[in-house]
């Protein structure tokens, strides 16, 4: 099969070419892949961390107008109250619904991935347990019409801060701490991530550059070798050596070259033979004469 000079370097540039761009490809969009999952959960670790932060801070604050309605009597507290108390519903729909995320993200693949996840889910259920607690205990405390020096609304309000308030926000700094390390964790996956793929990056340049080195020797010693073979020919021709011929089995245009060179060879030790021959015969000629 004879193919043209322009279509080997065209089949040998597309065999480089094709399998590194589909075998780069493929780790590609793995490594990107695991780098948007990464983000994903960097992300989700941020905004948890934030979520219960806000939640232990709000719950503080819930415990105070329960105590200033103990000292003051004052009413207003009762709205301050309803007030914080949205709030840390709000806080504890977000941490559930992070929860749910980090789920779905399948950040929790893994036998410790899952204890810390269902660890978490046990610490938001004991805490919606004791602000469920707090919040009646609460409201019974803003019953009291009279509530300075009432000892009911005293053991009230103990029972609230040291059975629930307290063991509760012990728990969300338990819930803090595990956050930050799986934080820091996701921010080394994500630089590990990020690393890896400028590694992938400088190997692939430098093996497409290692690779079109390599085909670029190969082709030049296919072409090389034909073209050193024509030269010696034509030179072999020009001294006057006719009988020189070309052995060349490229299968393209240099092979094409070659045996044009050798018709042409072929053509001259022709003519010359003939040349030879007239020259003899007017030789034989001339001596007949004489």
């Amino acid at each position: 099969m004879h193919l043209k000079i322009r279509t080997k370097l065209l089949s040998g540039f597309f065999a480089i070419i094709f399998p590194f761009l589909f075998i780069i490809g493929i780790i590609i969009v793995y490594n990107q892949n695991a780098l948007n999952n990464a983000f994903k959960t960097l992300e989700l670790m941020s905004a948890e961390l934030n979520t219960i932060h806000d939640l232990r801070s709000a719950m503080e604050m819930g415990l105070m107008p329960g105590n200033d309605y103990l000292i003051t009597g004052d009413k207003r507290y009762i709205d301050n109250f309803h007030g914080y108390a949205e709030d840390i519903e709000n806080r504890l729909s977000d941490a559930t619904d992070i929860l749910i995320r980090l789920e779905k993200l399948e950040v929790s693949e893994g036998t410790e991935e899952k204890a810390i996840l269902n660890e978490e889910r046990i610490i938001l259920s004991e805490v919606k347990t004791a602000w469920q607690n707090m919040r009646e205990l609460s409201l019974r405390i803003f019953e009291l019409p009279n509530p300075i020096g009432n000892r009911t609304a005293a053991k009230l309000m103990e029972e609230m801060d040291y059975k629930w308030a307290y063991p509760a926000a012990e728990r969300l700094n338990k819930w803090l701490a595990i956050d930050s390390e799986e934080y820091n964790e996701a921010l080394k996956t994500v630089n590990n991530v990020w690393e890896r793929s400028w590694i992938i990056m400088f190997a692939g340049f430098t093996v497409l550059v290692v690779a079109g080195v390599l085909v670029s020797f190969y082709f030049a010693e296919q072409f090389t070798k034909p073209i050193n073979t024509l030269t010696e020919m034509s030179h072999a021709v020009i001294s006057g050596t006719y009988k020189s011929r070309a052995d060349v089995k490229s299968g393209d245009e240099l092979e094409q070259l070659a045996v044009a060179m050798n018709k042409m060879a072929e053509q001259i030790e022709s003519l010359q033979s003939t040349a030879e021959n007239t020259i003899v015969v007017g030789r034989q000629k001339t001596k007949d004469t004489d």
